[in-house]
């Protein structure tokens, strides 16, 4: 997937209006978080995990 389709995907959950200015401004926010964490983070997430490592800290995510 694109950035822009998850951010597509990430407003349909926050049951927010799909506008340009938002769609731009959550796929900036995802690569921000893809900078970070790497794709392998990414990929985890996507099939399911629900627990990743980051350096020494176990987070969790929450789908919304």
């Amino acid at each position: 997937m694109n950035i822009l389709t998850l951010a597509s995907l990430q407003l349909q959950r926050e049951n927010q209006p799909e506008n340009n200015t938002l769609l731009i401004d959550r796929a900036q926010k995802i690569r921000k978080w893809l900078d970070i964490h790497k794709i392998n983070t990414a990929k985890k997430i996507m099939q399911g995990y629900k627990v990743y490592q980051y350096n020494n800290t176990i987070k969790t995510y929450q789908a919304i």
